[in-house]
């Protein structure tokens, strides 16, 4: 059985960069399940191996390809989460 390379769960923590990724809750979204990160971010990941991220209030875009062929790109539309 293969790994995932991003498994989203309840407790996870990824170092992706010097900031982690610590997902934190799972909720639903406009019908669709999304897991909640400690910087106020929503993903999930479709049959495809794309992580969708999006904000409470923003449209989702996809952040990762998990399965992209080689020299593939992306669009990546970021809008940085609020902090206090």
């Amino acid at each position: 059985m293969a790994q995932d390379y991003y498994p989203l769960g309840v407790g996870n923590v990824w170092y992706l960069s010097s900031v982690p990724t610590v997902i934190i809750d799972r909720t639903v979204l406009d019908d669709t399940e999304y897991y909640l990160t400690l910087d106020s971010t929503y993903q999930r990941i479709d049959e495809n191996g794309n992580v969708f991220v999006r904000g409470e209030s923003t449209s989702e875009y996809v952040w990762l390809k998990l399965k992209a062929g080689m020299n593939e790109s992306w669009e990546i539309l970021y809008h940085a989460p609020p902090h206090a």
